[in-house]
């Protein structure tokens, strides 16, 4: 009888929430699907958040509340925006973007992209006039409205 009841305490702890490897593809499809993501305890966008995976501890996935639960290794981690992005790279150059490309995904919420430092394998600069310079030669068509920041990740 004792086990039963240990065995049905186990159940409904282990039950709600189960531990899972860290994937971007899996988070994003999860958030697709209605549940909510918290990195370090807060609410965030996953779309708009890169993270360093060699910074995480775990990934839970809360069922019954849905919630998938990312812990980090440093929880003061410092996360750059792309306006830090332009300062750090951009060599005192005035930069207006148009478009940020992160891991050959382009991305127009300029605004509300959040890169953490330690991620960042390399940030390219490309400025709207050369592109536009080039593009002519090749594309008559094309015309590029702003500088592109282009981003790896690690």
């Amino acid at each position: 009888m004792r086990k039963i009841f240990y065995l049905g305490i186990l159940l409904i702890l282990y039950g709600c929430s189960s531990e899972m490897k860290y994937s971007t593809a899996k988070i994003f499809e999860l958030q697709r699907k209605g549940y909510s993501v918290l990195y370090n305890q807060k609410k965030v966008n996953f779309h708009n958040i890169y993270l360093d995976s060699q910074n995480i501890v775990s990934v839970k996935k809360n069922r019954k509340n849905r919630f998938i639960i990312i812990e980090p290794k440093t929880k003061n981690a410092e996360f750059l925006s792309i306006e830090d992005l332009v300062k750090l790279y951009g060599e005192g150059k005035l930069i207006e973007p148009g478009f940020v490309v992160i891991d050959s995904v382009m991305n127009w919420e300029i605004n509300e992209i959040l890169i953490e430092k330690s991620a960042i394998r390399e940030v390219i600069l490309l400025d709207a006039e050369k592109l536009n310079e080039e593009e002519k030669k090749k594309y008559p068509a094309r015309y590029y409205q702003g500088d592109v920041i282009l981003v790896n990740i690690k």
